[in-house]
């Protein structure tokens, strides 16, 4: 058994040819553990960071002033009927739903002092780690993450090492002062906020500039921001103009089922954010063919392969014959040995696609932010995928070779 098994297995490294095509048919496998990888990653990608983000479950919804004034209501009114709605889990004025403050106190060789604050509540935070959510005694706080980057430009953070964030060992507690400016510039004003609480980083999208604050300390910035930005014409603030709200649903999935009912109360729908569905799809699509593709180009390299290796040791077969071997031992020989080769090209394979999946992983623990925290799914079961066609290619080859070898011998 020994002997037979050393003939079927080993004994092949002997040929070059062999060898050869286990290398061949091994980089076409990790092609398609490639593509799989990357098809599995950006379905990943769309369905945890894309999907699952703050500004996909945010509507922007909208009454102009004119409406406003015909239908005899005021903002509050507004704001008062859509947090009536079903799914809603806040409700606050576009125009200060989002900002972005300067402080000096966080600006270093390596950032620009900005933060991304966000509007928000108790019921919308992220998980805190460390201190508490927002306390009722003071307005005046701010929650932000535990890896914290105070940027502008998240092209800077790809290029970042988790190193170079604000030390938060000291931020618990402490006050930081933000300043900005009137829509004219010729006003400058300041604001102090405490930071009460530290919240997880997102795995999947990045936040690593975003702080979440009350939305009354976002509207006291957009009041000093319209300050000296007056309608000359009708005499009135620019800031009555700005009267969409931004509304925050808890589930992607009812999005659609709170535009619908907003679009029935009269208003102006839209998503904060639209994703290019389509180029995924498109991709997935290429990605699926060629896919498809080597599959195809494997199963006629194998049969290929086969029918050569079978010439080429044909006559070794034969003299098998002569010395005593059984048609049977023969057969398991000759599968064995082909069925050999292949799991060696997938073997090969697995050692091919784990150097740059370590390549990936060391510059991922140097520059965590460089793939915009886009996770690597390695998706595997191409191979298996691989070895099936192989095995039927295989097995399509062995009833002829096999028939064709004993035909020779008995004439």
């Amino acid at each position: 058994m020994k002997n037979k098994l050393f003939l079927a297995t080993f004994y092949q490294l002997r040929r070059k040819s062999n060898l050869f095509n286990i290398f061949f048919i091994g980089i076409f496998t990790f092609l398609t553990v490639l593509f799989g990888s990357y098809n599995s990653s950006a379905i990943h990608y769309m369905k945890y960071d894309i999907y699952d983000s703050v500004k996909q479950k945010t509507l922007i919804v909208s009454k102009s002033q004119e409406e406003l004034e015909m239908e005899e209501i005021t903002l509050d009114d507004v704001r008062e009927d859509l947090n009536k709605l079903e799914y809603v889990t806040n409700v606050a004025r576009f125009a200060s739903f989002r900002n972005y403050l300067y402080s000096p106190s966080l600006e270093n060789s390596k950032q620009s002092g900005y933060v991304e604050l966000y509007a928000s509540n108790n019921s919308v935070l992220p998980e805190i780690v460390e201190g508490t959510n927002f306390i009722e005694e003071n307005k005046y706080t701010m929650i932000c993450p535990q890896n914290f980057f105070a940027i502008d430009n998240l092209e800077d953070l790809w290029y970042m090492k988790k190193k170079d964030g604000i030390s938060t060992n000291n931020l618990l507690g402490q006050i930081i002062p933000f300043e900005y400016k009137s829509n004219s510039g010729m006003r400058t004003y300041t604001i102090e906020l405490q930071v009460v609480g530290l919240y997880k980083n997102n795995k999947y999208h990045v936040d690593e500039n975003v702080c979440y604050v009350d939305e009354s300390v976002l509207e006291e910035v957009l009041y000093n921001q319209y300050s000296d930005d007056n309608d000359d014409e009708n005499g009135v603030s620019n800031l009555v103009y700005q009267t969409d709200f931004a509304i925050q649903v808890d589930e992607l999935k009812n999005r659609e089922l709170v535009e619908k009912e907003l679009i029935d109360k009269g208003y102006s729908t839209s998503p904060m954010s639209t994703v290019a569905t389509a180029y995924f799809d498109d991709i997935t699509k290429k990605m699926n063919s060629m896919t498809f593709g080597i599959l195809s180009i494997i199963f006629l390299f194998v049969l290929i392969v086969l029918q050569k290796k079978y010439k080429e040791e044909k006559s070794q077969y034969q003299l098998m014959v002569y010395l005593g071997y059984s048609k049977k031992n023969i057969r398991f020989i000759y599968n064995i040995s082909n069925i050999f080769n292949i799991i060696l090209s997938c073997l090969c394979a697995l050692l091919i696609s784990f150097i740059p999946i370590f390549i990936f992983y060391k510059i991922l623990s140097i520059y965590p932010f460089l793939f915009h925290k886009w996770r690597l799914i390695v998706n595997y079961m191409p191979i298996l995928m691989i070895f099936l066609v192989s095995l039927v290619a295989n097995f399509i080859t062995s009833i002829f070779h096999t028939i064709y070898l004993f035909e020779d011998e008995n004439e």
